[in-house]
């Protein structure tokens, strides 16, 4: 489902997303956007999609272990909520169920992430490129992920 579809979907029957005040909405659509690049990322880099589970009549879904609206109200870059170390493959009515309950401690999340090789990349990539201002959002995460390619392969 696409970021759009989901964030219309879920703005009025998420928990959470109620919680978002009116003046952040816009800024959270935005973080929203940007975690599912880098889970997409994720995604396609480790062949997640592959999985067996996610095949077998749609009864599982990849979910985010610290969910994006934590991230965001904890200021978490979106490459951290977006990693392959926070995703998971759960049972659709038992990610449905959890709804504002993380899976994992930040600590943890943050030390996995610190210590792999590619995130760490992609970390010192994005980095280097956030406070650019003559780049578009999707020109600098297009850069960010092609030069993290590049030094990672």
């Amino acid at each position: 489902m696409g970021t759009e579809k989901w964030f219309n979907k879920n703005k009025n029957i998420s928990k959470k997303n109620r919680r978002i005040p009116i003046h952040l909405k816009e800024k959270y659509k935005i973080y929203c956007f940007e975690v599912d690049k880098y889970t997409n990322i994720s995604i396609k880099i480790f062949n997640l999609k592959d999985n067996q589970l996610l095949h077998k009549n749609k009864s599982h879904a990849i979910d985010h272990k610290i969910s994006k609206y934590w991230g965001f109200m904890n200021n978490i870059k979106p490459f951290i909520i977006g990693s392959i170390h926070n995703l998971e493959v759960l049972e659709t009515k038992i990610n449905s169920s959890k709804q504002e309950d993380n899976s994992i401690e930040y600590n943890y999340l943050e030390y996995l992430v610190e210590n792999d090789r590619f995130y760490r990349i992609l970390k010192e990539e994005y980095e280097k490129i956030e406070n650019v201002l003559s780049y578009d959002l999707n020109e600098k995460h297009n850069t960010i992920i092609k030069e993290t390619l590049k030094r990672y392969y």
